[in-house]
């Protein structure tokens, strides 16, 4: 591990030199704090959540550990199923779910109190 000294003041902090042979870890990148995509057993389910903000077809391909085909597919049946999706050239987002519930809103739903 470096170790670091400091000068008069913290802004001069500098790094010492690692002895020969010892390899030092770059920094951390800037998104790499962030929640990685918790994926479900149901693939559809997974793409609609992704599909609030525009994902390329390859990116979500990416995520969910599978074909750019198989997203494609996936999209395609979505959209069979009356689900509005809109490929730019950005990629794929879901405009409006209109009526249309998933399981997991559906269950959000049947906890909720009205009064």
């Amino acid at each position: 591990m470096p170790e670091w000294t400091k000068g008069a003041d913290s802004k001069s902090a500098v790094r010492a030199k690692p002895a020969p042979g010892v390899r030092i870890p770059p920094p951390p990148h800037k998104n790499s704090f962030k929640k990685p995509f918790e994926k479900t057993k149901n693939t559809k389910q997974d793409i609609l959540k992704l599909l609030k903000k525009i994902f390329s077809g390859e990116k979500i391909a990416k995520i969910l550990s599978i074909s750019r085909t198989a997203a494609w597919k996936h999209i395609r049946d979505l959209k069979r199923k009356g689900y509005l999706i809109k490929a730019t050239p950005k990629g794929y987002s879901l405009i409006d779910n209109g009526d249309l519930l998933n399981e997991e809103e559906l269950a959000s739903l049947l906890y909720k109190v009205y009064y």
